[in-house]
């Protein structure tokens, strides 16, 4: 320990400001690093989270949406609309079949 404390007193000092300086700005290079890396991280952070927020509100609408709709009633005539635009099929013919012990509906499409 005491030949580091001889040379750092035999250094000139003009060394030693020198390396003072160059100790000084390394260390504010990688401070201004960890400050841009956290900056960035808070701007994805917040754009994330106003992404969120807006599937929120647009979930919210649609519940609203959803709501008004499954309130309102609906008529013979447009449950037969509702059927034919999902593509359901008018029953012809149902025939059981006896499967141990219970029973199996079955129906029959004819073309």
């Amino acid at each position: 320990m005491n030949h580091a404390i001889a040379i750092h007193m035999r250094l000139p000092l003009f060394y030693r400001k020198k390396i003072i300086w160059i100790m000084t700005l390394f260390s504010v290079a990688i401070l201004a690093a960890f400050y841009i890396f956290q900056v960035n991280s808070l701007t994805a952070l917040v754009y994330h989270v106003a992404d969120q927020e807006r599937k929120i509100q647009q979930l919210k609408e649609d519940n609203v949406s959803l709501q008004i709709h499954a309130q309102q009633p609906l008529s013979i005539k447009d449950l037969e609309t509702l059927a034919r635009q999902l593509d359901f099929e008018k029953v012809r013919s149902i025939s059981y079949v006896k499967v141990l012990g219970g029973s199996v509906a079955q129906t029959n499409v004819q073309e």
